[in-house]
């Protein structure tokens, strides 16, 4: 039960899990009423999640007749997070009762959960100074009319662009380009149209551009897309038109293709993918050339450190002082046993520093490491505002999501600025 019932399980789990210890929350108290139902909204997504501080609120007060009422499904059958909504409307009963008792406040027990944009990129932005990058990760402030920023939409916007650019200059070389590069300018053409085609929602490209932040290869991030897509296997006999038409040559027996779930008339082939993560390559590296600074040098210095044979350490504000250094290992094979043949397997480390692991794992140790004192220090400012640290506060973190009361979400957001204003 305990290991399935932890806030960070599933969505059924973190909808069922409440804070043992209730909070007062003032019914004069607008702010974290207002809290309580941009959560809600939320939860409710289908957009309402990407609108205004203001308008999430007016949302709920329009229908706020619905979420006390939700067993009609009126609402929970469009909802995003249905649980974590119905969860909501539990508790927005509860601050609506409350309404008509004589007490100024109600208990609250339930966790407002705020989540971070691009958790990795954020730090990145302020380790830069890059104040273009900050401001799509909504790190620039503005009023409670402003909608938040969505950097995900941002580069699936940037992508349609590049690819029309991209499909104009292929034409132009196609008309001036030798017959022996022809074949090759067709190819690129056709993978342009291709992806033009495809519906390059924000879902599609979340997770490969997330993992770019902590210098995931484009390999790994060609995997992460493929994910999304269903695996069909063309046999050459049955399909010969499908193949011409993604420019395959029938050599092998089998080929194997990417079909859009969403749209079965759109086919990918793996140079397809190998172009669309090159695209997003190019479209981070042009808008905010300042993360290839980061990236290079921090590859830079992990070559030295290699060169060197030396450890990579850095100082965090906790106190704590990180240490990488991976070593190669040798697979020694061990027969235990002189009544049994079966051997056993067992990697033994054999004191080489591993090059590659040190130069790849450098920068997202570096981000998590930053991230985890982040958190420590936000922790630690929760205890001292409190001036008790034998007391007990309401708060749980996952990754870059953080949850508390509605009572205390304008200190944690507070708490927040004051830590990344410590670090940086």
């Amino acid at each position: 039960m305990v290991d399935y019932l932890n806030y960070q399980g599933l969505e059924l789990a973190k909808s069922l899990l409440i804070f043992s210890k209730g909070e007062k929350i003032y019914k004069y108290d607008k702010q974290s009423i207002d809290y309580l139902k941009i959560f809600g909204g939320n939860c409710f997504g289908n957009g309402i999640d990407k609108k205004s501080y203001n308008e999430r609120v007016e949302w709920v007060n329009n229908n706020e007749e619905d979420i006390l009422n939700f067993r009609n499904g009126n609402l929970i059958k469009k909802a995003d997070s249905k649980l974590l909504f119905i969860a909501f409307c539990f508790e927005y009963i509860n601050y609506h009762n409350s309404l008509f008792s004589n007490e100024t406040s109600y208990i609250s027990h339930f966790p407002i959960q705020l989540d971070a944009t691009c958790n990795g990129y954020q730090h990145l932005s302020l380790l830069t100074g890059d104040e273009p990058l900050a401001g799509h990760l909504n790190l620039i402030s503005g009023d409670k009319n402003t909608k938040p920023n969505d950097f995900y939409d941002f580069v699936a916007l940037k992508i349609n662009d590049y690819l029309i650019s991209q499909l104009a200059e292929e034409n132009l070389k196609l008309s001036n380009s030798a017959s022996d590069k022809e074949k090759e300018v067709v190819q690129k053409i056709e993978s342009c149209e291709r992806l033009l085609k495809l519906n390059k929602n924000r879902s599609l490209i979340k997770l490969p551009i997330m993992v770019r932040a902590y210098n995931a290869s484009k390999l790994t991030m060609i995997d992460y897309l493929k994910e999304k897509f269903d695996k069909v296997i063309v046999n050459p006999n049955n399909d010969k038109d499908l193949i011409e038409s993604m420019n395959y040559l029938i050599t092998n027996d089998e080929k194997v293709l990417f079909v859009d779930s969403s749209n079965n008339k759109v086919y990918l082939n793996n140079k397809d993918f190998v172009l669309l993560v090159n695209t997003m390559e190019k479209i981070i590296s042009n808008e905010f050339p300042k993360l290839n600074e980061v990236n290079l040098y921090l590859n830079e210095i992990a070559k030295i450190c290699v060169t060197l044979n030396i450890t990579i350490s850095w100082p965090l504000p906790t106190g704590l002082n990180v240490k990488q250094y991976y070593v190669d290992s040798e697979a020694i094979r061990l027969k235990p046993f002189k009544f049994r043949n079966k051997t056993y397997s067992i990697k033994v480390s054999n004191g080489k520093v591993n090059k590659r692991k040190q130069i790849r794992a450098l920068m997202p140790n570096l981000i998590h490491s930053l991230d985890a004192a982040s958190l420590c220090l936000l922790i630690n400012m929760f205890y001292q505002d409190q001036n008790d640290f034998s007391k007990k506060i309401n708060f749980f973190a996952i990754h870059d999501c953080f949850a508390v009361t509605a009572n205390n979400v304008t200190n944690l957001i507070k708490f927040i600025k004051l830590v990344y204003i410590k670090i940086y």
